[in-house]
């Protein structure tokens, strides 16, 4: 008898374990389930957004486009005033330049000046 006693407690046992266990399964399934439907509603109001993300880039690249052709157009702008003014300039240096060579040299025909000697 008290074999039978124990028997039937740890089957007991068992099946109040089992039952706990399938409670426990029918739980985690019904969290899934409810994970899934709010994955599938977040994934449709992805979708629903990309077109307006991807409307967003190509504005986005609009503009930069837009203010990479303002920016070359005002440096032209401003430039093309300045170019008489370099032209000038570069003048300006080969005169400048040109006096200087003939500074050195001395006229044509002259007899060259004694190189310099440095005490450095």
């Amino acid at each position: 008898m008290h074999g039978q006693t124990l028997l039937i407690i740890f089957l007991g046992v068992v099946a109040i374990a089992t039952t706990i266990q399938a409670v426990a399964l029918v739980g985690v399934l019904l969290a899934v389930r409810r994970l899934e439907g709010r994955l599938g509603e977040a994934e449709r109001e992805l979708r629903a957004l990309s077109p307006r993300l991807e409307r967003l880039g190509r504005v986005i690249d609009n503009v930069a486009d837009w203010t990479d052709v303002v920016a070359r157009f005002g440096a032209m702008m401003l430039v093309r005033p300045l170019r008489p003014l370099g032209a000038a300039l570069a003048l300006w240096k080969g005169l400048k330049g040109g006096v200087n060579a003939y500074r050195r040299l001395g006229p044509a025909g002259a007899q060259a000046p004694p190189p310099r000697i440095s005490m450095r």
